[in-house]
Parts: C-alpha cells; structure tokens; sequence
C-alpha cells in the first residue's frame, strides 16, 4: 500500500484518526468497464447519488477485534466488529501492516458480494445466480480523505478482489444498467473513475480509485 508521505506524516501526528477497512470486488464486462453501484449510505444520510464499487466493510474476529485493541490502542468501534474505528494516527503503519497480514478478520470478498447483490434491495439478483463465484485477491489500496458521512479525516484502508460472476448473473447486471429508470449499477471506464464523474454527471466515490490503483499481491481464494 502507498500513501504520500506528506499525507502519512500527517496522520502520524494526529492523537487520533478515524480508520475504515472495506473489501471491495473489481467486476468489468467484456470492454473493460467497471461495475459500481450507488452507494446506499451517502444516499440516506445525504440523499445524493455517488458510485461506489459492491462491497463493504470487513469484519473481525472476536480475537481480532481483542489485538486490535490491545496492538492499536483502538479507542472505539463504530459497530460490533466492523473495521470502523478511531485510534492514534501513531499506530497507522503497524495497522497497515497487519491488515496486509489478513489475520484476524475476515477475508473472503464474496460475503459482502452476494449480500449487496442478492439480499439488500432492490434485490438485482436471485442468489441461485451467483453459484460459481470465482474471487481472487488482486491487492491493497491506501488513502487518506474526509469521510463523506462522517466528515472525520479517515484512514482508507481496501482489499481488491477480481470477481468473476457466472454469465447469467453479469449478463442481468448490464441489462439493469441499460434498461432500469433509475439504475443501481453503472458501467464505467476508468479515464470516468480518475475524473470522479460518469459522463452523464454522476459522481464517483473516491474509493473507486482502488479499482486500478491497487498494490499487486495475486493470490487465489477458494470458491463456493
């Protein structure tokens, strides 16, 4: 993972800095475009459509959650076990270094997956389509910016896996994208994701940007 060390010398002085670990999934069609989808936690608190890739935050282990308090003087959780918390901007690079390690939570990419795609309206998927998912872990992506919900300056910290869904299931996603009046998945390229806007105007999250400037790290996750 990098971060630009003036960035990361500001985190360090920090006494304190809001973390949010998140998994996400790099899906593309056969042009190369990327699958994002509208974030529903901007939409709720701010009513406001941003794109953002499926996935979500990653969960610890109970004993994850007890080192990670313990190793990086977490000071709170924002939810259970969800990797969402405020501790010393002096323990940033032990943190990233750990969460490299992938001990101590959670680690397969397709949970989240099938949750945003088949359980969470408006349910694009029925979940007898994503029988056959391949995930693989592609890398690491690091940055640092105002949460938009929060407002806190938040470490970003992202694990990126190339999904690759069963063709009946990417195949209804592009139909949804093209015919849906208000769509919930987009296809865009990447030039769209490094400009932050769609080319029909709507914005991009920034976190997307993990979609293609991921450290490498290739390794192969066992399927369902």
């Amino acid at each position: 993972m990098f971060i630009e060390s003036k960035d990361f010398r500001e985190i360090l002085s920090r006494p304190e800095i809001r973390v949010s670990c998140s998994g996400l999934a790099r899906i593309q069609d056969d042009q190369g475009r990327y699958v994002l989808m509208t974030n529903r936690g901007v939409l709720r608190h701010s009513n406001l459509k941003t794109l953002t890739p499926i996935g979500g935050g990653i969960m610890l282990t109970a004993e994850g959650k007890l080192f990670a308090q313990d190793a990086f003087d977490v000071k709170s959780f924002e939810r259970d076990l969800d990797m969402r918390f405020t501790m010393p901007g002096s323990k940033a690079g032990e943190l990233m270094t750990w969460f490299q390690s992938r001990q101590g939570r959670e680690i397969d990419p397709l949970r989240e997956v099938e949750e945003e795609l088949t359980q969470e309206f408006p349910h694009l998927l029925h979940p007898e389509m994503t029988r056959g998912t391949i995930a693989q872990l592609e890398g690491f992506h690091s940055y640092i910016a105002p949460s938009p919900i929060y407002g806190a300056l938040t470490l970003y910290l992202t694990e990126v896996s190339a999904i690759t869904l069963p063709d009946q299931a990417l195949t209804r996603l592009l139909e949804h994208s093209e015919t849906a009046d208000e769509p919930w998945i987009h296809l865009v390229t990447a030039s769209e994701i490094k400009s932050g806007f769609t080319n029909s105007g709507i914005e991009i999250g920034r976190i997307s940007e993990s979609l293609i400037y991921y450290g490498h790290g290739k390794r192969r996750i066992p399927t369902r």
